[in-house]
Parts: structure tokens; sequence; C-alpha cells
């Protein structure tokens, strides 16, 4: 036969009358405790300040600024609880007149008494298009038996918060302005070695720097062109050298017989060309004169006759010379020679023939074009030496021109990274600024701390209640588990689960004069305990909660 598991209403009822002594004693003393909570904690009134948090302007998302500010209220009220403003507050307004000679649990109880609750609001994060909590400001509340002292308190509390806050801003943004003023000055001399460097770089390097490389290429080909321009010139010269000396050559041999009308055709081709006082077409007049008067025949000729000749040709060379030229100097020393022999009674005729006149012209061309070949020959030289220069210039240029990048590189750096602290740091000043004018504050108070009208705790009714359910609870499942540990056989029911049986018949309980005693009793007693209990344990909350 199984065993009935099920209890019925009369076995319930049955159970909480056995049990009715664990019942009462489990919940009476909770009840009492629960009332005696409720009417023995003493009023506490809070008064609050309402703050709204400014929005960021960074552009940072929603999570990140709410969580900073959360971060920055609450280290913002723990300074404010650590500050000596708040033990200054402390001993002028006195809030516990029951601690006046203990002041540093007096501002121990006045730190605790201070609560700081944030205000959130669900909004749909645009970057996630999620819900999320974000704080829109938070309160400020103090608690205190004294409605008036709560208030006079909380009124405080606003502007020494807001004092706190500008004074831990403008400490940290006058760190920022001391740190970008030294990094700027040492940015500053950085720039000043910078710029010396550069200057000493350009004055070594002037004919290499990169801004002039193409001045220098410009050159080169300037110079190239003069340099081949001077080799056509020399090869010309020494073309018409090798012509007067094939010439002279001939000359010194002897003149043809052709040789007037040479001349004189050579007279009339210039002739055409120049003017009449042209230095050539006159020395060809003045040999075509001669050779008319001496004939062309003649191969030698005075002493006379040859100064004469030389006078002639160096009137004609001093038209073309100064007088420091070398020819002039040499034909000057030969007319001096030459009147030094006549002077000395020399014969008159010579032993040799004596130089013509187209000779002598002949040999002073040779001696012009000497001149200005060996001339040509040294601006060749001194174009080839430029022409080395610059290359050795163009040569170094890459070096030259990696090293000045460098050094420009690095100032202009240097210049970039001055600027911006330097911009910073009037950032930082304006900021300053807008600290100590309360323009820049991170939140602002919307509602100001009011007179509590009515307690904010305990809430009595809610104790009261809690304790009747506590109690309830408690008392049902002692009797329960009483119940349930039981090892007795009561009724009918335990009978047949004990011994597969059904009985026949129950014998009730008789209520005879000593059960009705012991009944009396217990319920005086437990009157007795709620009556004696209830003001005791009343005085005890009172003790502890003051």
């Amino acid at each position: 036969m199984e065993a009935e598991t099920t209890l019925g209403l009369g076995e319930l009822i049955g159970a909480v009358k056995r049990r009715r002594h664990a019942i009462v004693g489990t919940a009476v003393p909770i009840v009492v405790v629960a009332a005696a909570l409720a009417l023995g904690l003493p009023d506490i009134y809070q008064s609050q300040a309402t703050f709204t948090l400014v929005q960021s302007k960074n552009g940072d998302s929603f999570v990140d600024s709410s969580s900073r500010d959360d971060q920055y209220v609450y280290a913002l009220t723990d300074r404010v609880r650590r500050s000596p403003q708040l033990a200054a507050l402390s001993t002028e307004l006195n809030p516990y007149p029951e601690l006046v000679d203990d002041p540093a649990e007096a501002l121990r109880r006045l730190r605790g008494d201070l609560t700081v609750n944030m205000l959130t609001e669900d909004l749909l994060d645009p970057g996630s298009t999620r819900q999320i909590k974000v704080y829109k400001g938070f309160t400020i509340v103090y608690s205190n038996r004294s409605p008036e002292m709560a208030v006079q308190v909380a009124e405080r509390l606003p502007a020494l918060i807001a004092e706190l806050s500008r004074t831990v801003a403008l400490d940290r943004v006058n760190q920022s302005i001391n740190f970008l003023s030294s990094e700027a000055e040492k940015k500053r001399t950085q720039i000043a070695e910078q710029e010396r460097r550069l200057a000493e770089f350009k004055q070594r390097n002037f004919d290499k720097l990169p801004e002039i490389a193409q001045a220098n290429i410009n050159f080169r080909s300037q110079v190239d062109r003069q340099i081949e321009d001077t080799e056509r010139e020399l090869r010309g010269l020494r073309q018409n050298r090798v012509f007067l000396m094939q010439q002279l050559q001939q000359e010194q041999s002897g003149p043809a017989v052709g040789n007037l009308r040479q001349l004189e055709d050579e007279y009339a081709r210039k002739a055409a060309v120049y003017a009449s006082d042209h230095p050539d077409v006159i020395a060809l007049r003045r040999q075509i004169e001669s050779l008319r008067r001496t004939g062309p025949g003649v191969s030698g000729s005075s002493l006379q006759a040859e100064l004469d000749g030389q006078r002639a040709a160096l009137a004609e060379v001093r038209q073309r010379y100064s007088e420091d030229h070398p020819d002039v100097r040499r034909m000057v020393r030969n007319i001096q020679s030459l009147e030094a022999r006549i002077a000395a009674g020399e014969s008159a005729s010579s032993s040799r023939a004596a130089p013509t006149m187209i000779s002598v012209q002949l040999q002073t061309q040779l001696n012009a074009l000497d001149t200005q070949i060996a001339g040509l020959q040294v601006r060749s030289a001194e174009l080839r030496n430029q022409m080395i220069n610059v290359d050795m210039k163009l040569g170094s240029a890459p070096e030259v021109e990696r090293e000045y990048q460098g050094i420009s590189r690095d100032l202009d750096n240097a210049r970039q990274l001055h600027d911006r602290l330097t911009n910073q740091r009037m950032a930082a000043e304006l900021e300053a600024a807008a600290i100590m004018t309360g323009t820049s504050d991170r939140f602002r108070m919307l509602d100001a701390p009011m007179r509590p009208e009515a307690a904010a705790r305990p809430a009595r009714v809610r104790i009261l209640i809690l304790g009747l359910i506590a109690a309830v609870i408690l008392a049902l499942g002692s009797a329960a588990v009483a119940e349930m540990l039981d090892p007795n056989v009561r009724g009918t029911r335990d009978v047949r689960n004990v011994l597969a049986v059904t009985p026949l018949a129950t014998v009730p309980d008789i209520h005879n004069s000593l059960f009705v005693r012991r009944h009396r009793r217990r319920l005086s007693l437990l009157t007795a305990s709620v009556v004696i209990g209830a003001p005791l344990m009343y005085m005890v909350v009172r003790l502890l909660s003051a």
C-alpha cells in the first residue's frame, strides 16, 4: 500500500494547532522588533541640490562621455569630503550638537551623511543603435535629524562644490600652462641653435646650396659655350698665324714681282669694306707707296730707310695697341737701336738686306696673333678651371642638399612644434580665464536645496509590513520544519503510513482542568513578553540610533 503524501485541510489545520506555540514564539518577537524599529527610529530629514552636467563638446560617444562624467562626479565628491572647507563648515554650523566636544567624529558623521546620486536617462546611441543609460546630472543629498540643519548644510554645498571644481580645474590648467611654457622655451632655444647651424652651413656652402644648383648648371652651360667659342677662335687665329708665317717667309726671301699688284688687290678689297681712315687701309696704302718709290726688286736699304720703315710701322701699331703692348715696346726698342747705330756712324749700307715694309707689317701682325693666341689660351685655361670648379660643386651638391634638407627639416619641425605649444598655451590661458569666471563649469545647478517638509526615513509602514511578512514566513517555516522532524504518530494518516493498516477508531484529546491551566499560563506569559518587550526594544533602538 502506497503512503499518502498529500495533506488535507484538516491535517494542515491540525499541524498548525499543534505548532501554534512555535509559530507564535517565532512570529511575535519578529513583529515586536519590526514595530520597535518602525516606532523607535528617529526621523531623518534630507535636503538636496540637483545639478545637470554640461554636454561634452569633444565629439566623444555617449558611453565614453558618460563614463567620464560618472568618474568626475564621484572624484569631486570625494574631494569635497576630504576638503578643509568641509571641516570648516562642520565647525561653523555644528550640525551635531551632541558631538560638539568631538569635532573629528562630527566631521566623520558629516561625511557619512553626504550622498551623491547620479541621474540617468535612456538614450539611443547613434553609433551602435542600442539603448544606453547616460548620466545627465547628479544630486548631492545631506541627511540630518533637523530639517533646518539639513537645508543649512545643503545650501552651502553647491558653492563648495563649484569652488573645489574650479580650484582643481585651475590647478590642472596652470600645470599645463607651466609645462607648455617650459617646452616652448626649450623649443625656442632649439630653434635658435638650428638657425645658427643653418646660417653657418649656408656660409660654408653658399655656392653649393640646392637653390642655386640650377644657376650652377646654367653657369656651366655658359662656360662650356665660352670654351667652345674660345677654342674656335684659337683655331682661326692659329690658321691665320700659319698663313702669316708663310707670307713672312716669302717676304724675307725676297718680294715677288707681283707683290705690288697683290697689295693693290688687297687694298681694293679692304677699301670696299672699311673706311679710308681704317688702320689696315692706311697701312696698305703706305706699303703700296713705299713699293712704288723703291721698286719691287730692292732687297736692301740704308739704316735711315730701315729707321723710317720702323717708325712707319710703329705709327701703324700704335693705332691698334697701347704703349704697354709688347709689340709697341719691341718696335720702340728697335727704333732706339737704329737711332743709336746711326748716331755712332755705322756704315750707311748694311751687309744684310733691310726688312721691307711688308715684312715688318707681317711680323707685327704675327706678333699680334701670338699675343691674341696667348691671351685666348689663358682665357681657355681659366674657363676650364671654372668648369672644374662648377663640376666639383655640382658633384658635391647631393651631399650638401641632403645635409641642408636635414637641418631645414629639423628647423621646420622645431618651429611647427613651437607653434603648436604656443597655441596650446594660449588655449590653456583662455581656459584658465574661463574657469575663473565660471563659464567652463562642467555642471549647473538646476534645483537649489529646500527645507524638507517630511522625514525621508525611516519608512515606518514599510518596516511594519516587511516585519509582518518576515514573521509569517519564518513562523510557518519553523512550524513546517518541526512537523517534518517530529517522530510521533498522530492520527489515522500516520498509523496507515507506519503500520500499513487502517485504524477502526480514534480517541480525541481530553481538555481537562490541567490542560486549561497550562494553556492560560502560556497565554499570560506571551502577553507579558509582548507588553514588556516592545517598550524595551523601542528604548534599545533609540539608544542605538542616538
